[in-house]
């Protein structure tokens, strides 16, 4: 269940990243004083970080004369000295620390002291960031340090110009900022006064003019003669993000001070007001709230501005939420801070979220992340989960929320969404069961995300290396994509043994943006296995091609058996580790087991104290299970935490090193981190559940996740996937959210399964037969009807099992229409071609198939001519969702 799908909720909010995502146009105050104090090298070197193209620091000196950074009239305002710089010794101002109690509290106290102005411009590098240099005394012996540091074409002298005549006796190249205004800033002023100080710079020879004051901001005539004449025009200071773009776009204002620089870069918060201290008129500028949440500008982490909720109990949630811009493709941590009091309910706690939207604002099924929530009384903790973008999305929409039915209190602060690093490549994969192969080549897919520009397939490298380290094949890509780069490689002539695929991907100069490599086994012939995959990505039992038909159960008796295989079904997915009598009932009743171990994790799991207790129970079921004719296969995790990954991994080798004769199987209910799990089982799937209600029935959703489970995996993965078979009240825990809930039709069940063979699943396993069974105590009318719709589907499918089982090899290659959701998947067999057609529009859809070869007849499976248009096109009209399925006679 999603947040969207709870809230139901659109916002409507100002692109604010969007307009500042370099902050090149931006004046850091004092150093990016909104994370560190003032005028600190911390400050400053987070002021170059975030991007700022300007960074303005205070100099002044002290008794002893060394020229140091100080802006306040007191030392006491910012440190925990006493008295004033221009009175203080050096040794003095070095003891003393630098925390701004007044806005950070003791946060930040004795880490920081007061730096010299030598120290300030070493910390900032030679560039093009410019260097605001606000001076209060010594002007002369700036502009001779300036000079000295060699930073005459970065650094400038903010000062009145009375004083110019001395610096440029001094130091005649230096630059100047005009700051001897002709009105005070307190004072809108006329249109005169804003020309008359743009004349005064300009024949002063400075080469800087910097406004001030509310509303005071230069029209664009004035800021046009100051361009004509050379020189940058800043204003100061705006920390409101709608303004800043319309001073930019409208007056052509150069540069603009700010307290709050806005994060920008990788590793840096990209939310504006994350910390809900820009309140204006009472609210958190940028933000939505609902139900509840009320911004206060007190109560926050560092006592400043936050989010709070004192929660009656409402049937529907209270949360706060903001859209803003992100790159697709990426990967981002989202992060808040939450102290609760007294907080319990019915379903949650209270948690921050995040969902991924695309270009029409339409939320991306399985692209949230919702981390643990906050119950009880806890002070300030920190939760946070990893979203990873798919290169569709263009928004993320990030909040925090109280569950419906909570009672309790929740203050939320400092929310973070972080751009992650990322390789350009992220892996190497074979299309060889466990990258173990006999055959004369093998498919090698490396999984990009590079954007592919500039990059062309001489420039993506494969190599084979040997256990000696000498490359014994080497292949330039046979094509690359933005996300993928492939090639068949020949491997004919190579000794058996173990090698490495190492993968290189290069820029236009010759150097590498990425590597990645995996292992590679050559044999002479495959060992012999009970349960494997091939070359086709098909399961083989017993050396047969099998397609594993069935159903999930928990806990299952002997009688229920007898009612599961009422249905065609060859496969039961126990949830829970099963007994040695449950397996003799599964083969009895000509059933194979997926063995269960979901549910065996520590940290997950409220059973397990130890993570040797988990390891035990794999080791000990896997080393007892595995010699059972019933045997299919392992599954080692369902919807487990990206977090868990490494975990995951190593569940896989253990299972892998206690037993080789049987796969693994992982599903995930968030299918774009399929590529980051890849080497977490030997089938993946996922589990697209779409029906909730008649207002909520988004079947695209199973076309998509069988297509990305096929894309993520690079087509290394036999897939096996999970269709919807039950009704979502089942799970509901509010009576209004049971009621509204209903079983999927006969028709929308048929549609679901369709579309995940059309994507590529090679198995279908329904969700589920424990469902079947609660249904059939709760729903005594409704069951014989939906029992009845799953046997007669499960049937149909069986049907045509031996279809589904043909290699592909010799298929028609069929082109999808790029334009349209619309899958294709071909089968030969037996001198015939099989096609299956599905959509995932939710409407009608006329479609005319390019066909690559001439075709002697088409008929559905029934029998009924399809037609064949002049331009030899299959031509065929779709139901919403629909499905065509039809042979061909070359």
């Amino acid at each position: 269940m999603t947040v969207t799908g709870i809230l139901s909720v659109s916002c409507a909010l100002f692109p604010l990243f969007a307009v500042f995502a370099d902050n090149s146009k931006l004046v850091a105050h004092r150093g990016d004083s909104s994370r560190f104090p003032q005028n600190t090298i911390a400050a400053i070197k987070s002021a170059v970080e975030h991007g700022a193209g300007m960074i303005e620091i205070d100099v002044c000196k002290c008794k002893t004369g060394e020229l140091v950074l100080y802006g306040e009239r007191d030392l006491e305002e910012v440190t925990d000295g006493t008295g004033r710089v221009s009175q203080a010794s050096f040794d003095y101002l070095r003891s003393l620390s630098v925390y701004a109690p007044k806005k950070f509290g003791d946060k930040f106290k004795g880490k920081y002291t007061i730096p010299t102005f030598e120290e300030a411009l070493a910390a900032i590098p030679e560039g093009d960031i410019y260097i605001n240099c606000d001076v209060r005394d010594s002007a002369v012996d700036i502009a001779k340090a300036v000079k000295k540091a060699g930073r005459l074409k970065q650094a400038f002298l903010a000062m009145g110009t009375y004083k110019i005549r001395a610096v440029r006796e001094a130091v005649p190249e230096i630059m100047i900022c005009n700051m001897s205004r002709p009105a005070s800033p307190r004072k809108k002023w006329t249109h005169d006064e804003h020309m008359d100080y743009a004349r005064a710079t300009v024949s002063n020879g400075c080469q800087f003019v910097q406004y001030i004051g509310v509303g005071n901001a230069p029209p664009a005539d004035v800021v046009g003669y100051c361009h004509d004449n050379g020189v940058k025009v800043s204003y100061g200071k705006s920390d409101f993000h709608e303004e800043r773009e319309r001073l930019f776009a409208e007056n052509g204002i150069d540069f603009i001070f700010t307290d709050r620089l806005p994060a920008c870069k990788e590793g840096s918060n990209l939310i504006p007001n994350g910390g809900f201290d820009e309140i204006r008129n009472g609210w958190a500028h940028g933000w939505k709230a609902v139900n509840g949440f009320e911004f206060v500008r007190t109560g926050g982490r560092d006592g400043f501005g936050c989010a709070m909720v004192t929660n009656h109990v409402i049937k529907k949630p209270s949360y706060i939420e903001k859209d803003f811009p992100i790159k697709g493709g990426r990967s981002y941590r989202i992060s808040a801070w939450i102290r609760c009091k007294d907080v319990k309910g019915t379903k949650n706690g209270a948690m921050p979220y995040a969902e991924a939207k695309d270009a029409n604002g339409k939320y991306i099924h399985g692209v949230g992340v919702y981390p643990r929530a906050a119950l009880g009384t806890k002070d300030w903790t920190q939760y946070s989960a990893v979203l990873h973008a798919p290169f569709e999305a263009t928004t993320i929409s990030l909040g925090a929320m109280l569950f419906p039915n909570t009672e309790g209190a929740a203050w939320v602060d400092d929310m973070e969404c972080v751009m992650l690093p990322e390789a350009p490549v992220k892996g190497v994969v074979t299309d060889a069961y466990r990258n173990m192969t006999d055959i004369g080549s093998v498919r090698l897919s490396a999984m990009l995300s590079h954007s592919g520009a500039g990059v062309n397939p001489a420039q993506a490298c494969f190599s084979i290396v040997d256990a000696n380290g000498k490359t014994a094949r080497k292949n330039s890509a046979d094509c690359i994509s933005s996300t993928t780069a492939t090639v068949d490689a020949d491997l004919k002539g190579l000794s058996p043994g173990k090698y490495t695929v190492k993968f290189e991907l290069r820029d236009e100069s010759g150097a590498v943006l990425g590597k990645a490599q995996c292992p590679l086994e050559i044999v002479k012939k495959l060992p012999e296995r009970k349960v494997y995959i091939d070359r086709h990505q098909r399961t083989v039992v017993d050396g047969r091609p099998f397609f594993p038909l069935g159903m999930y159960s928990y806990n299952i008796n002997e009688e229920d058996i007898r009612l599961y295989v009422e249905a065609p079904f060859n496969c039961i997915m126990s949830y829970r580790i099963p007994t040695d009598e449950q397996m003799d009932v599964f083969a009895k009743y000509g059933l194979k087991a997926i063995v269960g171990f979901s549910n065996n994790f520590f940290g997950l799991s409220k059973r397990l104290k130890s993570m040797d207790e988990e390891i035990s129970i794999l080791t000990n079921s896997v080393n007892r299970l595995k010699g059972h004719p019933a045997t299919l296969a392992w599954y080692l995790h369902d919807e487990v935490p990206i977090n868990f990954l490494s975990r995951i991994i190593e569940r896989r080798r253990i299972v892998h090193a206690l037993d080789s004769n049987h796969p693994t199987w992982g599903v995930l209910c968030q299918p774009y981190n399929m590529e980051r799990e890849i080497d977490t089982f030997d089938i993946c799937g996922n589990d697209p559940y779409p029906v909730y209600n008649d207002k909520k029935k988004d079947m695209s959703r199973s076309w998509l996740w069988a297509r990305l489970a096929k894309s993520q995996s690079r087509g290394s993965r036999c897939i096996w996937q999970v269709p919807q078979a039950f009704t979502w009240a089942n799970y509901q825990k509010l009576a209004e959210e049971k009621g509204s809930s209903r079983l999927p039709t006969f028709d929308e069940m048929r549609k679901m399964a369709y579309q995940q063979i059309a994507g590529g699943a090679n198995g279908l396993i329904f969700y589920s037969f424990h469902d079947v069974i609660r249904t059939r105590k709760d729903e005594p009318d409704n069951w014989p009807r939906y029992w009845g719709d799953v046997k007669h589907l499960a049937a149909e499918i069986k049907k045509h099992e031996k279809i589904w089982l043909a290699a592909d090899s010799g298929a028609l290659k069929i082109a999808e229409p790029k334009d349209r959701k619309i899958s294709v998947r071909t089968w030969r067999k037996k001198g015939l071609d099989y096609v299956l057609v599905s959509s995932g529009e939710d409407k009608p859809l006329d479609l005319n198939l390019p066909l690559p070869v001439k075709l002697a007849s088409v008929k559905t499976l029934d029998g009924e001519p399809v037609s064949i248009t002049g331009d030899n096109s299959v031509k065929m009209v779709l139901d919403p969702y629909g499905f065509a399925f039809f042979s061909a006679v070359r």
